[in-house]
């Protein structure tokens, strides 16, 4: 496995990696070894910031962009690399304000940070599965930029716009005392006690993971107000210019609010379908992960 240290993107270096996935040189045609995996990890500037990425596959494929969820990082898609390097040039990155990427302290757009790095990245059309947050920044950038999104999968998604008509719960009401105190540990527990959160942690084979993954990025909960810019208009209403072929994947035991808004979303977007996976909770890709890819590779593949 080639990989380089993270470092300034568009280096002259990467030339030799995409080269080599052609089965090529600077010196002239070669010969790849077909289970080669091509690996390249670097930065990517953005407004205000940078996007911490990596880029993996064995040989020139289509592209798919793995979109994390909040609280966490591009480590949360460990599950799925095996299952789509074979036959997809598969990237990750780290969102603004979690993993190696900038701090979410100054004004920004999520959305817009995605296109940068597919423009860094010479990227002009892929596929993109959003879990969470990354799946309201996904249908963000589908929205505003159409032309540019191949298949789009929306992993218990987020929703720009949408504001769930549900009482306050006792783990929402510790967050916000935790938040106040800026005791980031505090507030990260209680959102991993959350009803969404709360199959995976009951589970041991994941719990220590996800706890270190999500202490992590725990410095989320120290920001007070996001000075993120939000899509306007909202994308809650405009699910209906939704362009590209839309699969919804939502856990039986994910929180209700969000069970309710994968119907809708299913409803909403034209052609969209809707697969549910039993027994999980938020972290479909995580909890089950052989069905989440069983559902993702179809997909794709028939898109």
């Amino acid at each position: 496995m080639r990989a380089r240290s993270p470092r300034p993107a568009r280096l002259p270096a990467t030339l030799a990696l995409w080269l080599a996935a052609l089965g090529c040189s600077a010196r002239g045609p070669r010969e790849t070894r077909p289970q080669e995996l091509l690996a390249e990890f670097g930065e990517v500037a953005v407004e205000n910031g940078v996007l911490s990425y990596a880029v993996r596959m064995r040989r020139a494929s289509e592209p798919v962009l793995l979109l994390h969820g909040s609280n966490m990082d591009s480590r949360i898609w460990e599950d799925q690399l095996g299952a789509l390097v074979d036959q997809y040039r598969v990237i990750t990155y780290d969102l603004r304000g979690f993993g190696r990427s900038s701090r979410a302290d100054v004004p920004f757009a999520a959305h817009q940070d995605l296109k940068a790095l597919l423009d860094s990245l010479r990227i002009e059309r892929t596929a993109l599965v959003g879990l969470s947050l990354g799946g309201r920044v996904a249908l963000d950038f589908a929205l505003t930029w159409p032309e540019r999104v191949r298949a789009l999968v929306l992993a218990a998604p987020g929703v720009s716009g949408h504001r769930p008509n549900s009482p306050v719960e006792p783990w929402v009401r510790e967050l916000i005392e935790a938040i106040r105190a800026r005791d980031t540990i505090r507030a990260t527990d209680a959102w991993l006690s959350s009803p969404a959160m709360r199959p995976a942690m009951e589970r041991p084979d994941l719990a220590p993971r996800l706890r270190a993954i999500s202490y992590a990025n725990s410095g989320i909960f120290a920001l007070g107000a996001s000075p993120e810019r939000p899509l306007d208009p909202p994308a809650i209403d405009r699910l209906h210019e939704v362009r590209a072929p839309t699969l919804v994947i939502i856990g039986d035991r994910d929180a209700e609010a969000l069970r309710a808004l994968a119907d809708t979303l299913a409803a909403r977007i034209p052609g969209a379908r809707k697969v549910v996976i039993p027994g999980a909770g938020h972290l479909t890709n995580v909890e089950a992960p052989e069905a989440f890819n069983r559902a993702l590779l179809a997909f794709l593949a028939k898109n």
